[in-house]
C-alpha cells in the first residue's frame, strides 16, 4: 500500500495544512484559533458551494448551541486573517438569511503524511514527557519490595489528580501505565481498589512515595473542553514537586 497522504488546500497566497492544523501565508505560519481554522477549512473544502449557517454551526461547533452572531463573529475573524477586505469581490460571500460561500480558486495538493503528527497526540506527549522526567532524576534505593514493585526498575505510580476521577481519567491512567510498562526499566502502575484512601491526590502521592518502594508519582488532571483537551501533569516524590506542566491538544 502507498504512503498515507493528507490534502493541503492552496488559495491565493495561503495554504491550509491539515496534518499540522495550521494556516500559512506565503509559507509563514499565521495565528488562527481552532474554531476559525475549522470554519475556514470547511468553507475551502466546499469551495463554490453556499453553506448554510446551520451546516457550519453543526460542523464546526459539533452540535453545541451557538447563535448566528457567534458564527458571524468567526466569519469576520477569518476574513481579517485572509485579508478579505474587497467588498466588491469578497473571498467569503455572505448570502443573507442563508449562509456563506468561499469564492477564491482552490488547489488541492496531496502531501505525504508525517507520521510524527499521527503519533504525538496528547497521550503520547504525556508519555514522552513522563519518561523524560523519570530518566532525569536518579532513583532511590529500594529496601522493601512488595509484590508489584521491582527492585531494579524505576517504580512509578500514575494517579488521577481529580477528587472524583471520571471514566476518562481512569482510562488515561490505564493507557499511560500500559505504555510505560513497555519500557523495560520502568515499572508503572495505578492504584488498585485495595489502595482506597481518604487522602487527597497530592497526599496520596506523598504517602505512596514515602514508603521507600515507589520512586515517583505522576498526577494527571485530564479535562475535556469540547474543542480541545488539556492535561495538567505533576511529577513528584515524597519530598518535592519536581516538575509541573500543562499540555493542550485539539
Amino acid at each position: 500500500m502507498g504512503a498515507d497522504t493528507t490534502p493541503e488546500y492552496h488559495f491565493l497566497d495561503f495554504h491550509l495544512s491539515q496534518d499540522q492544523q495550521a494556516l500559512y501565508y506565503k509559507n509563514k505560519k499565521q495565528s488562527i484559533n481552532t474554531k476559525a481554522y475549522y470554519l475556514l477549512l470547511e468553507l475551502v473544502e466546499n469551495q463554490g458551494e453556499i453553506l448554510s449557517k446551520d451546516h457550519l454551526i453543526n460542523t464546526v461547533w459539533h452540535g453545541q448551541v451557538v447563535t448566528d452572531a457567534a458564527l458571524a463573529k468567526q466569519i469576520l475573524r477569518v476574513r481579517k486573517i485572509i485579508h478579505d477586505s474587497d467588498l466588491d469581490n469578497p473571498i467569503i460571500e455572505t448570502h443573507r438569511g442563508v449562509g456563506y460561500r468561499f469564492t477564491a480558486p482552490v488547489t488541492i495538493k496531496n502531501k505525504q503524511a508525517n507520521a510524527h503528527f499521527f503519533k504525538t497526540g496528547l497521550f503520547v506527549s504525556l508519555l514522552l514527557l513522563v519518561m523524560a522526567f523519570i530518566f532525569i532524576w536518579p532513583t532511590k534505593t529500594v529496601t522493601t519490595i512488595e509484590q508489584a514493585v521491582a527492585a531494579d526498575d524505576v517504580n512509578v505510580v500514575i494517579l488521577s489528580n481529580a477528587e472524583t476521577p471520571s471514566q476518562l481519567d481512569m482510562g488515561t491512567l490505564s493507557y499511560l501505565v500500559s505504555e510505560l510498562d513497555q519500557v523495560t526499566s520502568i515499572n508503572a502502575f495505578y492504584p488498585q481498589i485495595n489502595w482506597a484512601t481518604q487522602n487527597k491526590p497530592q497526599e496520596l502521592a506523598i504517602d505512596l512515595t514515602s514508603k521507600g518502594q515507589l520512586d515517583y508519582a505522576v498526577l494527571v488532571n485530564f479535562s475535556d473542553w469540547g474543542d480541545r483537551y488539556e492535561a495538567a501533569l505533576t511529577l513528584r516524590n515524597e519530598d518535592t514537586v519536581l516538575s509541573t506542566t500543562v499540555l493542550e491538544s485539539t
